[in-house]
Protein backbone atom coordinates (compact mmCIF):
# COMPACT_ATOMS: atom_id res chain seq x y z
CA UNK A 1 0.00 0.00 0.00
CA UNK A 2 1.51 3.43 -1.17
CA UNK A 3 1.84 5.91 1.86
CA UNK A 4 0.21 9.35 1.76
CA UNK A 5 0.45 11.02 4.65
CA UNK A 6 3.44 12.81 5.88
CA UNK A 7 3.38 13.30 9.50
CA UNK A 8 6.30 15.70 11.05
CA UNK A 9 7.24 16.15 14.79
CA UNK A 10 10.15 18.01 16.83
CA UNK A 11 12.50 16.50 18.76
CA UNK A 12 15.02 17.97 21.64
CA UNK A 13 18.38 17.15 21.63
CA UNK A 14 18.48 13.81 23.56
CA UNK A 15 15.64 12.55 21.73
CA UNK A 16 17.56 12.77 18.49
CA UNK A 17 20.33 11.62 20.26
CA UNK A 18 18.46 8.24 21.30
CA UNK A 19 16.93 8.05 18.14
CA UNK A 20 20.21 7.95 15.84
CA UNK A 21 21.71 5.29 18.32
CA UNK A 22 18.98 2.99 18.16
CA UNK A 23 17.75 3.37 14.13
CA UNK A 24 20.79 1.74 12.89
CA UNK A 25 20.89 1.81 9.02
CA UNK A 26 17.04 2.40 8.52
CA UNK A 27 16.25 6.48 8.04
CA UNK A 28 14.91 7.96 10.88
CA UNK A 29 11.41 7.69 9.86
CA UNK A 30 11.57 4.64 8.79
CA UNK A 31 12.95 3.75 12.27
CA UNK A 32 10.04 5.72 14.11
CA UNK A 33 7.41 4.30 11.87
CA UNK A 34 8.58 0.43 12.61
CA UNK A 35 8.75 1.39 17.12
CA UNK A 36 5.16 2.85 16.09
CA UNK A 37 4.17 0.06 14.12
CA UNK A 38 5.63 -2.78 16.52
CA UNK A 39 8.21 -3.98 13.91
CA UNK A 40 10.81 -5.42 14.75
CA UNK A 41 14.61 -3.46 13.51
CA UNK A 42 15.99 -5.25 10.88
CA UNK A 43 19.03 -4.86 12.73
CA UNK A 44 20.51 -7.22 15.43
CA UNK A 45 22.73 -5.33 17.91
CA UNK A 46 26.23 -6.83 18.54
CA UNK A 47 25.92 -7.61 22.16
CA UNK A 48 22.58 -9.70 21.52
CA UNK A 49 24.69 -11.03 18.58
CA UNK A 50 27.39 -12.55 21.16
CA UNK A 51 24.69 -13.17 23.84
CA UNK A 52 22.69 -15.73 20.80
CA UNK A 53 26.01 -17.21 20.03
CA UNK A 54 27.36 -18.13 23.78
CA UNK A 55 23.59 -19.02 24.57
CA UNK A 56 23.33 -21.38 21.38
CA UNK A 57 26.63 -23.32 21.86
CA UNK A 58 25.08 -23.78 25.87
CA UNK A 59 21.47 -24.80 24.20
CA UNK A 60 23.56 -27.67 22.15
CA UNK A 61 25.24 -28.91 24.94
CA UNK A 62 22.07 -28.82 27.06
CA UNK A 63 20.60 -31.12 24.15
CA UNK A 64 23.74 -33.46 23.75
CA UNK A 65 22.75 -33.74 27.76
CA UNK A 66 18.90 -34.56 27.37
CA UNK A 67 19.82 -37.20 24.46
CA UNK A 68 22.63 -38.75 26.85
CA UNK A 69 20.43 -39.09 29.41
CA UNK A 70 17.37 -40.62 27.11
CA UNK A 71 19.27 -43.39 25.83
CA UNK A 72 20.98 -44.40 28.83
CA UNK A 73 25.42 -43.38 27.97
CA UNK A 74 25.35 -41.45 30.57
CA UNK A 75 26.50 -42.08 34.30
CA UNK A 76 25.14 -40.10 37.29
CA UNK A 77 28.83 -38.52 37.50
CA UNK A 78 29.50 -37.98 34.18
CA UNK A 79 25.95 -36.11 33.92
CA UNK A 80 26.07 -33.94 36.91
CA UNK A 81 29.88 -32.87 35.99
CA UNK A 82 28.41 -32.07 32.23
CA UNK A 83 25.77 -29.83 34.02
CA UNK A 84 28.18 -28.18 35.97
CA UNK A 85 29.69 -26.94 32.59
CA UNK A 86 26.54 -25.91 31.37
CA UNK A 87 25.89 -24.21 34.19
CA UNK A 88 29.30 -22.33 34.33
CA UNK A 89 28.60 -21.33 30.74
CA UNK A 90 25.28 -19.98 31.60
CA UNK A 91 27.03 -17.50 34.04
CA UNK A 92 29.53 -16.72 31.44
CA UNK A 93 27.29 -15.36 29.06
CA UNK A 94 25.49 -13.27 32.35
CA UNK A 95 28.81 -12.44 32.83
CA UNK A 96 29.52 -11.26 29.52
CA UNK A 97 26.44 -9.43 28.94
CA UNK A 98 26.86 -7.34 32.27
CA UNK A 99 30.42 -6.32 31.56
CA UNK A 100 29.27 -4.71 28.14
Amino acid sequence: MRRTHLVKTFLNDDEMKSLLNTKGSARPGTHLRRCFLSSRSSEIPALNLEAWRVLSKCAGSLEQLAKSSVIGRADADALKTEINVFRDSLIRAGDYERST
